[in-house]
């Protein structure tokens, strides 16, 4: 009696383990689906690298263009990170999937880099960093699937 109680108990954290990571997946392919529009981005992501800092963290450093003929006031940024097995990294308490903003001034044609402090220790390759919501000096702002 108590080996089947045992078993049932195993299999229904294998089933709750099994339904997170289908929860985390689904969640992953919603914010890549998020991604309709970017080929009309008034911003461009010419290269990226995931680098070693402290400890085991990761810091995540890409280079954006303003290919628009606005100056940029802010920028929203999402990503999403694989490991080095193609999984969704850990980053923070989130799987795969993070984001920032910035508020640095970019004129029409010029190049930016930013570098963030990524809070994992998988993070091993940026599969997507897209664009959000680009808001602009005169005041209008492009979203993404506008």
């Amino acid at each position: 009696m108590a080996i089947a109680c045992q078993s049932q108990t195993n299999l229904k954290q294998n089933s709750s383990k099994k339904n997170d990571k289908q929860s985390s997946e689904v969640s992953v392919a919603k914010e890549l689906l998020d991604t309709i529009g970017l080929s009309n981005a008034p911003v461009k992501i010419e290269e990226d690298t995931i680098e070693k800092i402290e400890g085991n963290d990761r810091s995540l450093i890409f280079k954006y263009r303003n290919i628009s003929k606005k100056t940029i006031d802010k920028i929203i940024f999402k990503w999403y990170i694989e490991t080095a097995f193609a999984k969704p990294a850990t980053l923070g308490s989130e799987k795969g999937i993070g984001g920032t903003d910035t508020d640095m001034d970019v004129e029409p044609d010029e190049a930016s880099n930013l570098a963030i402090q990524l809070l994992s220790h998988d993070a091993k390759k940026a599969v997507l960093i897209w664009p959000v919501e680009v808001f602009f000096a005169d005041g209008t702002k492009w979203r993404i699937r506008n």
